[in-house]
C-alpha cells in the first residue's frame, strides 16, 4: 500500500524494495521510512 503523494525519488525507493523484498509494507514515519517484511 504506497501514500497517496509519491515523489520520483520515493518510486525509486518502492521499486526497489518490492523487488528485493516481495509482499513488503512500507510505513512513512515522518522524514523516515519503514519497511515491514514477514515471510
Amino acid at each position: 500500500m504506497l501514500p497517496e503523494v509519491v515523489l520520483p525519488a520515493e518510486q525509486n525507493y518502492y521499486d526497489l524494495y518490492e523487488k528485493l523484498l516481495p509482499g513488503c509494507q512500507f510505513h512513512k514515519m515522518g522524514w523516515a521510512m519503514g519497511v515491514v517484511w514477514t515471510k
